[in-house]
Parts: C-alpha cells; structure tokens; sequence
C-alpha cells in the first residue's frame, strides 16, 4: 500500500493518496509501526499540498 501511495503520490492526485492511506489504516489487522509512520507522513505531505494545514499537524502529532 505503501508503494502505491508513493506513486499515486508522485502523480500529484493527492486527494487519491489520501483515500488510500485512509484505506491502508481501516484495513490494518496490527500496528506496523514502520509502514504506519511512513503513511502518516505521506498522509501529512498531501494534506499539506491541499491547504489542510491544521490537518496536518495533527496527522504528524
């Protein structure tokens, strides 16, 4: 899910992305911290690129 996200990422549809991440974490059986931090950043870096600042913040906080 990780490498889709990075690519759709790239793509710049981020409102895709963000579906994506979304997706990632309700299907989550366990914590994988790893790929959960690397989500929530990806998930931080479109929020940013939409305007959602506060968003954000709470995304990496």
């Amino acid at each position: 899910m990780s490498l889709l996200a990075h690519e759709i990422y790239l793509r710049q549809d981020y409102a895709k992305v963000k579906g994506v991440v979304q997706g990632a974490f309700l299907m989550a059986d366990g914590v994988y911290s790893i790929s959960m931090i690397y989500l929530g950043c990806v998930q931080a870096m479109c929020q940013i690129n939409l305007k959602e600042q506060e968003e954000a913040i709470q995304t990496v906080s």
